[in-house]
């Protein structure tokens, strides 16, 4: 699976989204399908906070002929905080098996931002204690505070990386430009 195929499944989604009202919590799909009902579909929806879920749930969808527009209300309670990004997913699955798919395979699927994060970044307060860099020895450069170290090797590769004297860096990168 690739991101282009999940792009060209949202292109060839017989079911649309027209809109997501958030004051009312309203979502509108289309049946763009000839010949299918959207009643052996559900909506599954999640709510992101911060990339995090926070909230999730099933609506179902009752008989939508094809080319009908449905409004169904999400009953979601997660409200937006101040500064934090509030995301919803909704997944338009299949209810039952089918010879070709799962049952709650997701046919169609949608996002929509419903509190956008913060526009600036936290202030971020200076440490105490000031970066070092240590080139005495030729063969290696150490630059380190009392509570990090990062050392490289002349040859600029990265071999340490210490917080509060844990080891982070288990093996070093290695150069693969020809891979």
């Amino acid at each position: 699976w690739s991101p282009e195929l999940t792009e060209v499944k949202g292109v060839y989604s017989y079911i649309k989204l027209v809109g997501f009202d958030k004051a009312s919590k309203k979502l509108s799909l289309r049946n763009a399908y000839n010949f299918i009902n959207l009643d052996q579909f559900y909506v599954r929806y999640s709510l992101l906070e911060n990339g995090k879920q926070v909230e999730s749930g099933t609506v179902a969808i009752s008989s939508t002929q094809p080319g009908q527009t449905i409004e169904l209300t999400i009953p979601y309670s997660t409200s937006a905080q101040n500064g934090k990004e509030l995301l919803i997913n909704f997944d338009v699955c299949l209810k039952e098996a089918t010879s070709w798919a799962e049952k709650d395979y997701p046919m169609a699927s949608f996002q929509q931002e419903l509190s956008a994060r913060a526009s600036q970044l936290a202030a971020i307060t200076p440490s105490a204690e000031p970066l070092v860099i240590d080139n005495s020895d030729t063969s290696r450069y150490v630059i380190s505070n009392k509570n990090v170290v990062y050392e490289f090797a002349s040859n600029g590769s990265w071999t340490a990386w210490r917080v509060d004297g844990v080891d982070l860096l288990k093996n070093t990168p290695e150069y693969a430009n020809y891979r």
